[in-house]
């Protein structure tokens, strides 16, 4: 009876001992992992931010360069250098800011009116109206909600070919609705992987990275965010919370 005794807990230690070794194994992998995830980011980050810099600068060269060249043919040419350019700085900077709430999760929460932070963006060539109270207060972080609209009507007018969006507002208790239609062509794609990062939806899309960044930062906020198809063209429904005075 002592013999079998002590080979069952011989055998319980050793069963014991294999629970710690492996969880030991594993909590080591996963620090090995997040580890090699944060080196990588980083890199990106660093990498990402050196591009700035000579991007910007060949951006200035063509402008300066198409206001000297009065040829049609090059000034097309110029004009589509820049655009490129354009875009490629708004990929950066979407990246740079993908890659810094990536390492810090914490937003700064303050009262916020929403109609003059919406007010405060300009997309050229694409006309903003809005239907929202002067003296609606939302609780935000005041960047991340600059690139929830900036992203979303970039994505607007460089996608859908929109040149005017509509901005309305309903609140309800302590949260406000925002519904954002534009004339675009609309999304012919599968509405459900919009918001996933580096899915492109088709052949002209872009990295996804603008609508992940909206989905993302929204529900950091505590909100939420639907991607519709409109009246016209493509439609966002955004849930925020209102500022409630302490």
């Amino acid at each position: 009876l002592n013999l079998q005794s002590i080979m069952l807990q011989m055998e319980g230690g050793f069963f014991i001992l294999l629970l710690i070794t492996g969880g030991c194994a594993l909590l080591w992998l996963s620090y090995k992992d997040h580890e090699r995830s944060k080196t990588l980011k980083d890199f990106f980050a660093t990498v990402t931010h050196e591009m700035k810099t000579p991007i910007a600068s060949l951006r200035l060269q063509a402008e300066s360069l198409e206001e000297d060249i009065r040829g049609i043919k090059h000034k097309k040419l110029l004009k589509r250098l820049i655009n490129d350019t354009k875009r490629i700085e708004s990929q950066i900077e979407k990246a740079l800011y993908l890659a810094s709430i990536s390492r810090s999760e914490s937003l700064y929460f303050e009262k916020t009116n929403l109609l003059e932070e919406i007010s405060k963006i300009r997309i050229e060539g694409l006309k903003i109206k809005t239907k929202i109270q002067n003296n609606l207060f939302i609780k935000s972080d005041k960047r991340a909600l600059e690139s929830i609209f900036r992203n979303l009507f970039e994505n607007a007018h460089t996608h859908g070919d929109a040149s005017s969006i509509d901005i309305s507002s309903n609140v309800q208790e302590n949260q406000v609705k925002l519904t954002i239609d534009d004339n675009g062509k609309g999304f012919t794609g599968n509405y459900a992987n919009l918001g996933k990062a580096f899915v492109r939806q088709g052949a002209n899309s872009g990295s996804g990275i603008g609508l992940y960044l909206v989905l993302n930062l929204i529900h950091k906020m505590d909100g939420e965010v639907y991607f519709k198809k409109g009246k016209n063209g493509f439609q966002a429904e955004i849930i925020l919370p209102v500022w409630k005075e302490i």
